[in-house]
Parts: structure tokens; C-alpha cells; sequence
């Protein structure tokens, strides 16, 4: 079909583009990434892509929280795959600055997901105590199964806080989530058509291939949990896109 550029929706279509690419031959064609988890990750290696990652900082999604919340906290705890270590480094040095400090719990790519979960949420919880969880968007933790059966029975018997990335993980009926920190997802198209029109402008080439960062957020509070787990700051909720009782 000879297009000018591609334009990858989710990690599905950018695998898919990899097998693709390699099939035919063709490195040239200029491809944006979005939608997916770890863009970054996903496009290593890709001379001829850009994309924008869908991961907020973790910084951003904990500031905006300690501003509504009416008591304070300092200590984020996360679980990942250890091939995520170098995102969560990037993420810890962010937050320290505000005196935030993440304690990570990596998990080897290959582990048992399930037993992996319990016994790191539990060590988060009961050993580190920490103030709040940070859920990342990642498939491997976030299964339904999972989240009925390992993060809700540990969120809710601890009443710690959580910040996840998708919105319907912050619905109060749910009692997950306390708070979602996401793009803007029609800001994210005007960011995507932004890179392409800077492609086009470089005669349809990719002469700067990198990953950015969304350029707006959506803020979403379940202001039910926040409220009986550590009280809320009324007079912030203008700040707040969506409180949701």
C-alpha cells in the first residue's frame, strides 16, 4: 500500500509491525506509537518510530493525590517486573524532590504472577508500611482474577491508598482505586497528529525517533474511599477533572 506513515495503536499492533517489518524488509516507512503499555520499551531499536508513552509519572499522579488528601504520606510502594527497573529508578528520582520515596518490589518477567503478587503487596504492606500503592498499567499484575483475589482482599484490610492508570479501576463500587491519573485521550490525538505533521514536515522521515511523555492528564478521585480512609480537602476538589461519590 506504499502509506507515508503507520500509526500503531496498543503493544498488539506495534508487535505485529515488528513481525511485519521483518518480513518485508521495510525500516523506512516513519511508524507512531501510542495507546500501549511501555511505548518505550516496545519501540527500543525502531530508528524509523516515535511515540507517546500512556504511563503518567509517578510524581504527578502522588502530588496531585497528598493535595486533596487530608493526611499526608511520603511512602509509595510498587510492584513490577524486573525488567521494569530502569522506569521505576527514573520514576523514584522524580519523586524525591517532593519527599516522596517509591519502594519497589521487582518480580522476575517469568514468575507466577498470582504467588509473586501476594507475597510482595504483603511485604508492602505489613513490613515496609507504606503510605500508598502505585498499580501500574501492566497486564501481568492486573488481571481480573488478580485483582479480585490478591489486591482487593490486601487494599482493603490495610485502608492504604492507591493510584492506579486506568479509570474504570477508580469506580467507588469497585472500592480499588482511590485515585487515576491518566492522559487526555483527545489531547493524546492532537499529539499524535503533532508528530506526524513533524514528520511530514521532514520529508515523511523520522529524524528524531523518541518516546514523549502526555502532554494533559485527567484526574479522577474516588473521593468515597479517600474520604473514610484519610479524609478529604473540600476546598481542593476544584482541582480534581472527576470526584466521584
Amino acid at each position: 500500500a506504499t502509506p507515508k506513515a503507520i500509526v500503531l495503536l496498543d503493544n498488539r499492533a506495534v508487535a505485529l509491525y515488528r513481525e511485519a517489518r521483518s518480513t518485508v524488509g521495510d525500516t523506512t516507512t516513519p511508524v507512531v506509537a501510542l495507546m500501549g503499555v511501555r511505548i518505550d520499551l516496545a519501540m527500543a531499536g525502531l530508528g524509523n518510530g516515535m511515540g507517546i508513552n500512556y504511563e503518567i509519572p509517578a510524581v504527578t499522579s502522588m502530588v496531585n493525590l497528598r493535595s486533596v488528601a487530608k493526611k499526608s504520606f511520603r511512602r509509595i510502594g510498587v510492584v513490577h517486573r524486573a525488567s521494569w527497573k530502569d522506569f521505576i529508578e527514573k520514576q523514584d528520582a522524580f519523586c524525591r524532590p517532593e519527599s516522596l520515596e517509591i519502594v519497589a518490589k521487582p518480580v522476575a518477567d517469568d514468575a507466577d504472577p498470582a504467588s509473586a503478587l501476594k507475597k510482595a503487596l504483603n511485604e508492602l504492606v505489613e513490613d515496609d508500611r507504606v503510605d500508598a500503592l502505585w498499580i501500574l498499567n501492566d497486564n501481568m499484575f492486573l488481571t481480573p482474577k488478580l485483582i479480585q483475589g490478591t489486591w482487593q482482599p490486601v487494599i482493603r484490610k490495610s485502608k492504604v491508598l492507591s493510584v492506579v492508570g486506568v479509570e474504570v479501576l477508580v469506580n467507588p463500587a469497585l472500592d480499588f482505586g482511590s485515585f487515576a491519573v491518566l492522559p487526555d485521550h483527545y489531547a493524546l490525538g492532537s499529539q499524535a497528529a503533532g508528530l506526524l505533521q513533524e514528520i511530514q514536515d521532514a520529508g515523511w522521515k523520522v529524524e528524531d525517533p523518541r518516546v514523549d511523555q502526555p502532554l494533559s492528564v485527567v484526574k479522577i478521585l474516588n473521593a468515597k474511599q479517600v474520604r473514610n480512609r484519610v479524609g478529604v480537602k473540600d476546598d481542593k476538589l476544584g482541582e480534581i477533572d472527576k470526584v466521584l461519590e
